[in-house]
């Protein structure tokens, strides 16, 4: 028998936290289960974390998806400012480059995960003739 607690870790620190999804009970269970969480937004810690049904799923549901290559960015926009700087200063540009960003995509009308792909490709395309093919979504 399959249990919201096979996929839900509703924590004590308020966070929803959504794993195993598909995996270990049927994938219709599972997506219900995640139209169901209580939250405002995912916010992913690992890359490429929902599956285009998931993120239709949650959209409907009035959750928004933040985009995975936003929210990790953390390190490779550290690394890119140069040695330098100290750690405060790169935590604190840092969170002004991502914040900026997220800041940007939030109210798009599509979510900001879509946006932030929008956004991507955009940029992209000032450098590529070709783009890669589809959205950065999980199998």
């Amino acid at each position: 028998e399959s249990s919201a607690s096979a996929v839900l870790d509703l924590s004590d620190d308020g966070l929803t936290r959504v794993g195993g999804c598909g995996q270990d009970m049927p994938e219709q269970e599972a997506y219900a289960l995640i139209a169901a969480v209580n939250a405002r937004a995912v916010v992913p810690t690992a890359t490429i974390p929902v599956t285009a049904k998931a993120l239709a799923v949650l959209r409907r549901a009035g959750i928004a998806v933040l985009p995975d290559f936003v929210t990790l960015a953390g390190p490779v926009i550290a690394a890119w400012a140069g040695g330098d700087r100290t750690d405060a200063e790169l935590a604190a540009d840092t969170t002004v480059a991502v914040r900026g960003i997220l800041d940007e995509v939030a109210g798009h009308d599509d979510g900001p995960l879509l946006a932030a792909c929008y956004r991507a490709e955009g940029f992209l395309e000032t450098w590529q003739t070709t783009l890669p093919f589809g959205r950065p979504m999980a199998a």
